[in-house]
């Protein structure tokens, strides 16, 4: 029974640690502004938690949001104006953007423009599927987190309360640990 529980919990903090900002507004407003001097803008606000993330990506396969809505009629003009996208979550970005274009249908332009601002491995599926509709697309990886980026050294903090932080953090691992080896111990 500790055990299913353990398992549960490890599997919601992955979930929540996965649901964390991708993009946010200003970072993919200056990666844009960089590239493209005329786009129309739209960000996917998501969910803090995967559960509810998840939840709206399986609703997106379903029926519209006001997002995907707005960015329908964004790209049935992006063959005058580039569109461009970002959002909190991958995931829920790219069921937006997948729920626009079959929602645009026959409306949308052969030689349409959209922009994708995230990590291009991120959006490699939706991608496809928006260039097998006829739009060009352009995915680029955020101004913040550019992979050719000089890495940063931080110096470990000396302060008392950085080091209790630390040792705490040692402590519940220590108990963590050993919880984790009797559990076992008790399923043989």
């Amino acid at each position: 029974m500790k055990i299913k529980k353990l398992k549960l919990i490890f599997l919601s903090l992955v979930l929540m640690l996965s649901a964390c900002v991708t993009v946010t507004k200003n970072q993919a407003l200056n990666t844009i502004r960089g590239k493209y001097s005329d786009v129309l803008f739209i960000y996917v606000d998501a969910p803090n938690d995967a559960i509810t993330s998840t939840l709206m990506v399986t609703h997106l396969k379903l029926s519209s949001s006001t997002t995907s809505e707005a960015l329908t009629q964004m790209l049935r003009m992006s063959n005058k104006v580039a569109v461009a996208v970002a959002g909190e979550s991958d995931r829920v970005t790219a069921a937006t953007i997948r729920r626009a274009i079959e929602d645009a249908g026959a409306g949308l332009p052969k030689n349409g423009q959209l922009v994708i601002v995230g990590q291009p491995a991120d959006f490699e599926a939706i991608s496809l599927f928006a260039v097998s509709k006829g739009l060009k697309v352009d995915v680029i990886a955020p101004e913040n987190n550019r992979a050719d980026a000089a890495p940063v050294t931080i110096a470990p903090s000396t302060s008392a309360a950085q080091k209790n932080q630390e040792q705490v953090q040692k402590s519940s691992n220590t108990q963590m640990n050993k919880m984790l080896r009797r559990s076992e111990s008790q399923s043989k």
